[in-house]
C-alpha cells in the first residue's frame, strides 16, 4: 500500500506537469518560480515553450532563482518531479490540442492547467514600459501588435484569458488552476489556499514570493533591483505614470474589459481627467 505521502505532488512517486499560461509582463515568471519552489524534488523548467523551435527529448532546463539548488534541474529526459513550460500571449483556443512533446517513456500522471491574470491596467502600463524602452527587441516591440484597422489585439486577448478564468469559456480542458496575481503578490493565505489546490503538503517557505527573476530582464519598471525584496515594488500603481498618455488611455478604452476587470480584481476602469 501506497505511504501518505504519495497523495501529495512534488514526492517521488509523482510526475507532474505544470502547463503555465500567462500574457507577458503580468508576474509570469515570478509566479512560476513560486511554483517550482513548492516542489522538492528534480525540476524541468521551459519558458516559452511555443516560442521557441523545436523541443528536444535532452532539452535542458530553462533557469530561474527556484532551480538554482543543486541537482534541482534537469534536462526534460531525466527523471523529474514536475514539468513546469510556458505558453505566453497565445490565443486559448490554440491550446485545446496542444500536446507537448514528451520523451516516449515519461508521461505525466497529473497534467494542471495554470492560468495566470493581472488587472489590464498595470499590465498594460507594464507591456508600454519594456516596449518602449526596448524598442529594439522585437517582442517587446510588438507588444500591442494591430490589425488592418489599426486595432490592437491585446484588449481582446485579455478579456479571452478574463472570461476563461471565470468559467465563461473552457479552452483549458485539464484540471485547472486560477491564479490571480494581485492577490497573490499580497496575501499569503491566499497562496496557501493555492498550494491547497495544487496538492503541496508544505508552502512555508516564502523566500521565493520576494524574489525578482531576470528572464525578460526582470520588471518593466525595476528590472531586478528588488530581487529579494520584492514586496517593496509599487505594482498597483504602475499604470498612473501612463495615465496622460495617449496610447495608454486608447488601450484602457474598453468597458466590457472594464467590468471584466472590476469583477476579477475589483478594479474598474481608472477614472482619468
Amino acid at each position: 500500500m501506497e505511504s501518505e505521502d504519495a497523495l501529495f505532488i512534488g514526492n517521488k512517486h509523482e510526475f507532474v506537469e505544470i502547463r503555465f499560461v500567462g500574457l507577458r509582463r503580468s508576474g509570469t515568471h515570478a509566479v512560476q518560480n513560486w511554483l517550482i519552489s513548492l516542489f522538492d524534488g528534480p525540476v524541468c523548467y521551459i519558458n516559452d515553450v511555443t516560442g521557441k523551435k523545436k523541443i528536444r527529448s535532452d532539452q535542458a532546463s530553462d533557469d530561474l532563482p527556484a532551480v538554482h539548488k543543486k541537482g534541482k534541474a534537469v534536462r526534460l529526459n531525466e527523471a523529474k518531479c514536475l514539468l513546469l513550460y510556458a505558453i505566453e500571449d497565445r490565443r486559448l483556443q490554440f491550446l485545446r490540442n496542444y500536446q507537448f512533446p514528451y520523451p516516449e517513456e515519461q508521461i505525466p500522471v497529473r497534467v494542471i492547467d495554470v492560468l495566470l491574470l493581472r488587472d489590464p491596467y498595470n499590465t498594460i502600463a507594464s507591456r508600454l514600459k519594456i516596449g518602449r524602452d526596448r524598442s529594439k527587441n522585437g517582442l517587446f516591440r510588438d507588444m500591442f501588435m494591430r490589425d488592418a484597422n489599426g486595432r490592437a489585439f491585446f484588449p481582446q486577448l485579455w478579456k479571452n484569458y478574463a472570461h476563461e478564468f471565470l468559467g465563461h469559456f473552457n479552452s483549458l480542458q485539464n484540471e485547472k488552476i486560477c491564479i490571480n496575481f494581485n492577490r497573490w503578490k499580497d496575501d499569503k493565505e491566499y497562496r496557501d489556499e493555492l498550494c491547497r489546490q495544487i496538492g503541496v503538503r508544505d508552502c512555508s517557505n516564502e523566500g521565493a514570493v520576494r524574489e525578482v527573476p531576470g528572464w525578460g530582464f526582470g520588471s518593466s519598471f525595476d528590472a531586478t533591483k528588488f530581487h529579494g525584496k520584492a514586496e517593496k515594488m509599487d505594482l498597483d500603481n504602475r499604470w498612473r505614470v501612463f495615465e496622460d498618455d495617449a496610447e495608454f488611455r486608447e488601450l484602457i478604452n474598453d468597458e466590457k474589459m472594464g467590468d471584466l476587470s472590476e469583477r476579477i480584481f475589483g478594479m474598474g476602469k481608472p477614472k482619468l481627467s
